[in-house]
């Protein structure tokens, strides 16, 4: 293409090439929008024949309007060139998702098929035939949304010859086209012989997907497309529980009743699978067990700063920060899948299936009573073999995570001791010095920390949990280097993704926070802390109804789940249902009394429902007094700016200015610490220092909708010094367009 601009589209850069054409990203000049630009081949474009074709089908194609079918925007022709616009989806390919991670969890597979079949059904109703459904023509979007590309387009692409196709070519099989179109791995066997096809057609490709999805392979393959062909007419595929032994077998049923040779054995059409997916009881599909690497994740407070402070109920990524906070991750044993045990029996496991069992506890530590079920089968094994390190580093790790839990400084202790009992046994065992970094982070130690965690990188440059525990002792973009190698060193472990999603938070990166969780959902997809995590990105892009969906799904898996309680109250908050909100989080804090945030939330909801300022009074009164506690374990800059909020709010005006005179202002870029700043000046009356305070954090990143939405500045907003600031926030705004301006977690 010679010129950088066609009709009234910009050309920015090729992201695609194949037999279909070229696909540029372009700028639409006249919506100020970006789209995908499809550029027919010159041999397509120049027959008169297949122009018209092209035109009648693509217009079909285009009258489609459905959340899982790209849109096409416009079919047109500019400098002798044929293409069509559509919607631009920023996302990867099905292709290449498995190319990555082979074959996908039931319940990440069974959602995709839901959306896929949503689709394909709609173009049923419609009378179109995909003709090529296969993993390249099927994109996954950041937020996990299923879009179908290239309607009615296969059968203009210009034949493929076997003997042009190597065997390797079919890492990426190529169309024919002709009477015959379809791709061959993915082509039902009347597309094959070149008979009619119809929606059936579609349903026998799409059961090859849906095979590859579970299984990471194709069902019928050959070394050519005639040793393919055959397969595809003639033969069985492979049992897929023969391949995968833990797959459901109600969905392997509908894999196998789409994949009949006989169209009519096969479901009538896309829609009729989609309900037979839907009515399947996904919730009692358990995540497959991974064999990892044998280390500790660690975790430093998976605080993605907070933002609303009207609410600083909220952000999930907060609250799930204190479920979490000083956790570490798990050390990494490789694991057998009948490694969870349906009892708590472990005294006379030996040392190996004691390391065994407690590794599959604490690699799902989310869900209930594993960490207790992990200290009850490692503490009888560590008596008996005091000699083990790895045994009580893996104790180490159970101990801090039962005081992220309870908030008992006797499990630090405990953890501690465990630590320093690892590394006195082996010192060149990387997992000791990650097990006493974890108890050192969760006493408020950070740079011992981060000492322990360097020499667990230097004995094991490929551990994934001391990069993760130095990226929580970091900051910018080293920090988003050390998270990056974490998830790398663990593909497919939850927890590095859930901590490079709180820093995105962080950062004010929502969709790349929320495409994390999405991603680390699929990798645990009954991981109710993950749930929350998601529920807070959710909400910090105003979408309150997903989050709140979200959230009683984690409560259908987990009702004592206390932070998506709190959450939940969260998101009815922001819907204006005060009294939904104030059950949800009373429910929260009689689950969890011991958390802070819990109660500061409870009397921030309090204070909007009249009539109960006495209740925000009292639960103000308990936040304060857990904040102190937790300020003796861990001195933090934020924690005392949020005590000082408490004492503010609860008219203690002399305490909190007197906490707020402990933190280093001058010091601290923290655009959370700032902010909070600003509130307690603006409540104890320095108007003054409460605009340099907000400035400040405005400059550091935060976010303007916050300032905006939150109650306790509204008679600051209306001081003429305010627009100056809010006015040179929009200038200095440099965000990607349609990201919102300086947005974060409180």
């Amino acid at each position: 293409m010679v010129s950088d601009t066609i009709s009234h589209y910009k050309l920015i850069e090729k992201i695609g090439k194949g037999g279909m054409g070229v696909v540029w990203k372009a700028r639409d000049t006249l919506l100020d929008r970006e789209v995908a630009l499809k550029f027919l081949p010159e041999a397509t474009a120049s027959d008169p024949s297949r122009r018209e074709r092209f035109f009648r089908e693509a217009k079909a194609a285009s009258a489609l309007n459905h959340p899982n079918i790209v849109t096409i925007y416009e079919i047109n022709s500019a400098d002798g060139c044929l293409f069509i616009a559509m919607e631009l989806v920023r996302g990867r390919s099905l292709s290449g998702l498995l190319r990555k991670r082979k074959r996908l969890m039931p319940g990440v597979a069974a959602d995709y098929a839901v959306q896929l079949c949503d689709g394909l059904g709609a173009a049923h109703r419609a009378g179109i035939v995909h003709r090529d459904i296969k993993p390249s023509n099927v994109m996954v979007t950041h937020e996990g949304l299923i879009k179908i590309l290239d309607f009615g387009l296969a059968k203009l692409t210009a034949p493929v010859h076997e003997a042009d196709v190597h065997p390797a070519d079919f890492a990426e099989p190529l169309t024919v086209a002709g009477t015959v179109v379809g791709t061959v791995p993915y082509m039902s066997p009347e597309q094959i012989v070149g008979d009619t096809v119809g929606p059936r057609s579609d349903v026998f490709s799409f059961g090859v997907v849906l095979y590859e999805m579970l299984s990471g392979q194709r069902p019928f393959q050959g070394s050519s497309n005639a040793e393919t062909i055959r397969a595809l007419l003639a033969a069985d595929p492979p049992s897929l529980l023969s391949i995968a032994a833990d797959l459901p077998e109600p969905l392997v049923a509908i894999t196998q009743k789409c994949l009949q040779k006989r169209p009519d054995a096969r479901y009538p059409d896309a829609g009729e699978i989609a309900a037979q997916l839907r009515a399947l009881d996904r919730k009692t599909w358990q995540s497959p067990m991974f064999d990892l690497s044998t280390v500790t994740m660690t975790v430093r407070g998976l605080l993605p700063a907070p933002t609303r402070k009207r609410h600083v109920l909220l952000a999930a990524a907060t609250v799930l920060a204190l479920a979490l906070a000083l956790v570490g991750g798990y050390l990494r044993w490789p694991i057998r899948k009948d490694a969870v045990p349906t009892h708590p029996v472990a005294a006379h496991l030996t040392t190996a299936d004691a390391l065994q069992r407690a590794q599959a506890y604490l690699q799902r530590y989310d869900r209930k009573g594993n960490v207790d079920r992990a200290i009850a089968t490692l503490e009888p094994a560590s008596g008996r073999d005091a000699s083990n390190a790895a045994l009580h580093a893996a104790l180490g790790e159970a101990y801090v995570r039962k005081y992220a839990q309870t908030s008992d400084k006797n499990w630090l202790k405990k953890a501690t001791e465990s630590g320093r009992k690892a590394v006195a046994v082996n010192t060149d065992l990387a997992a000791g010095h990650v097990a006493l970094a974890m108890a050192m982070s969760a006493s408020g130690r950070p740079k011992e920390a981060a000492g322990e965690f360097e020499r667990a990188r230097d004995l094991n440059p490929l551990s994934g949990p001391a990069h993760l525990g130095l990226a929580k002792l970091r900051s910018g973009q080293e920090a988003e280097r050390l998270y990056q190698k974490a998830v790398q060193y663990s593909p497919d472990d939850w927890i590095p993704l859930t901590e490079l999603a709180g820093f995105y938070s962080r950062a004010a990166r929502y969709d790349e926070n929320i495409a994390t969780l999405r991603h680390a959902l699929q990798l645990a997809p009954d991981n109710v802390y993950v749930m929350a995590f998601l529920a807070a990105g959710l909400h910090l892009r105003d979408q309150y109804e997903e989050a709140a969906d979200v959230l009683q799904h984690a409560l259908a898996l987990d009702p004592a789940y206390a932070s998506a309680w709190t959450n939940l109250g969260t998101a009815r908050y922001f819907q204006g249902r005060y009294l939904d909100a104030v059950r949800a989080m009373e429910r929260a804090v009689e689950l969890a009394p011991g958390r802070y945030l819990y109660w500061g939330n409870l009397g921030d909801t309090y204070r909007r429902v009249a009539g109960m300022e006495g209740k925000a009074a009292e639960a103000y009164k308990q936040a304060i007094r857990l904040v102190r506690e937790r300020l003796a374990v861990t001195p933090d800059d934020f924690l005392r700016s949020s005590l000082a909020v408490y004492l503010a709010k609860s008219g203690d005006e002399t305490g909190a200015l007197s906490e707020l005179a402990q933190v280093d202002q001058a010091q601290n870029s923290d655009m959370r610490t700032l902010f909070k700043a600003s509130l307690v000046y603006e409540l104890t009356q320095d108007r003054d220092k409460a605009l340099k305070a907000l400035a400040r954090a405005i400059r550091a990143g935060y976010s303007m909708r916050e300032v905006t939405n939150e109650p306790e500045l509204a008679a600051l907003r209306r001081d003429a010094r305010y627009a100056a600031i809010a006015s040179a926030a929009v200038r200095n705004v440099k965000q990607p367009a349609g990201t919102p301006a300086f947005r974060n977690i409180k």
